[in-house]
């Protein structure tokens, strides 16, 4: 949408806070590592060994560029997937293709709904990914409305969405 609108190329970028600009895409539409700035291993969420080439795993990140305050296997807690195959741009970086997967997943759940629940499925949001079964967008706070409702569903410690921070996490969850 913003393409046609703005009458422009459209890039995506794979990134965090912490971890900086990880990927982007390049003008054939793969999106490719910035493996000169850094690695992204795919690891076990279990043991944390790296999985087979192809498998989906935890991704850790090691920062090449950050001298100062290195980060090494840095868990950011997003899953995906590392793929094999060669950019038809003609790049050598690497690709990570699980998050057009993704995507494109999701579309094809939303089509789904969308002719299950016929009249009751909102098309007011047919561009966006974040949206319910029914079509209605996720609002931003969605998460932290229903997040101390799902720990107490789940019996688990009520916490704050803040405190779901790596040390945070790391320390009440060792017993797991």
């Amino acid at each position: 949408m913003i393409a046609r609108v703005f009458d422009c190329p459209v890039a995506n970028e794979y990134g965090a806070r912490d971890a900086g600009i990880l990927a982007y895409t390049c003008p054939s539409g793969g999106i490719h590592i910035t493996a000169e700035n850094c690695i992204i291993e795919v690891l076990d969420p279990v043991t944390y060994e790296p999985v087979l080439n192809g498998q989906s795993g935890v991704l850790a990140i090691t920062d090449l560029t950050n001298y100062v305050q290195p980060r090494l296997r840095y868990m950011l807690g997003d899953m995906g997937t590392l793929s094999t195959e060669e950019c038809c741009c003609g790049g050598r970086l690497p690709l990570v293709p699980i998050i057009e997967k993704e995507l494109l997943q999701r579309r094809e759940e939303q089509m789904q709904n969308q002719k299950l629940y016929r009249k009751s499925y909102d098309t007011n949001y047919l561009d966006f990914v974040f949206v319910n079964d029914m079509g209605t967008l996720f609002k931003p706070d969605y998460i932290t409305r229903h997040f101390k409702e799902l720990l107490q569903r789940n019996n688990l410690k009520v916490i704050r969405v803040h405190d779901l921070r790596h040390p945070y996490v790391k320390h009440t969850t060792k017993n797991f």
